[in-house]
C-alpha cells in the first residue's frame, strides 16, 4: 500500500474526560495531519482540560457502559450509542505512540530510525512539552499501517512498533485502542517549544509489527 492509498478514521472528544464523541473524521494522511496538527499551529490554552482528545478509530453503536450509562439513565436518554470505551471501538489503520519525558537525543534517534526504515509518521509535541517542571520530550507519534487492527491486534502491533523503534520507552497505556490521545496543544507559557514533524514514506506493515511484539504481549 502506498501512502496516497492509505485511509484512516479518527474520532474527537471535547476533552480528556468526555466520553461522547463530538466528531468523527476520516481521510488520507494529509487530512490526518491537518486535522491533528493544523497549519495555524497548536491549540493554545491555559486549561489542559479544555483540549480536544481523539481515538485512532471510529466507534460503533452499542449499549452504553459505566458512568456514561448511569448519566443517560438519570436523564432518561437512550442507553445505546457511541462512547469512548473498549466495547465501542472498531478498527484502526494507524498506531499512536505516547512518549513522555524521553531524553531529546533518544527522541531524535527514534525519529531517525523511523525515517531510515522509510516509514511515514506524524510527530508533534503534547500539551506538557516545554513545562519547566517536566523534563524530556513529550510527544505523540502517529504511524499509518496497511491493514485494519482490532483491539487485540492493535495491542500487539503497537507493542511491536514500540519494541522496534522506541526501546520500550513509550507509555504502555498507548497500546490500548480505546486510550484517548491529545491533539496538538500547548500552554501559552511554553508555546515556543511546540513542534511538529511530518515524514512521508511507506505505510508500516501491520503483520510485521505484530510479529515484532514481545512474547509477553502475544
Amino acid at each position: 500500500m502506498t501512502l496516497s492509498e492509505w485511509r484512516g478514521q479518527w474520532t474527537f472528544f471535547r476533552n480528556k474526560t468526555y466520553t461522547i464523541p463530538v466528531e468523527e473524521a476520516e481521510g488520507g494522511f494529509e487530512e490526518l495531519c491537518r486535522s491533528l496538527t493544523p497549519a495555524h499551529g497548536p491549540t493554545v490554552s491555559r486549561d489542559k482540560a479544555s483540549v480536544h482528545y481523539f481515538l485512532p478509530t471510529h466507534l460503533k453503536t452499542a449499549p452504553l457502559v459505566g458512568k456514561t450509562r448511569e448519566r443517560a439513565k438519570r436523564q432518561g436518554l437512550t442507553l445505546e450509542g457511541k462512547q469512548r470505551s473498549a466495547n465501542h471501538v472498531t478498527t484502526a489503520n494507524m498506531i499512536v505512540v505516547d512518549l513522555d519525558g524521553v531524553p531529546g537525543e533518544q527522541f531524535k534517534n527514534a525519529l531517525r530510525s523511523l525515517a531510515k526504515a522509510g516509514l511515514s509518521f506524524l510527530a508533534y509535541s503534547s500539551y506538557s512539552h516545554g513545562d519547566p517542571n517536566k523534563s524530556g520530550v513529550r510527544s505523540r507519534l502517529v504511524v499509518p499501517v496497511d491493514a485494519p487492527l482490532g483491539s487485540a491486534e492493535y495491542k500487539r502491533a503497537a507493542s511491536g512498533l514500540e519494541a522496534l523503534y522506541f526501546g520500550g520507552q513509550a507509555d504502555k497505556s498507548g497500546t490500548t485502542l480505546c486510550q484517548q490521545q491529545g491533539v496538538w496543544a500547548t500552554n501559552p507559557a511554553w508555546k515556543g517549544k511546540a513542534f511538529r514533524f511530518v515524514s512521508r514514506g511507506s505505510v508500516a506493515s501491520s503483520e510485521q509489527l505484530m510479529v515484532a511484539s514481545p512474547a509477553r504481549e502475544q
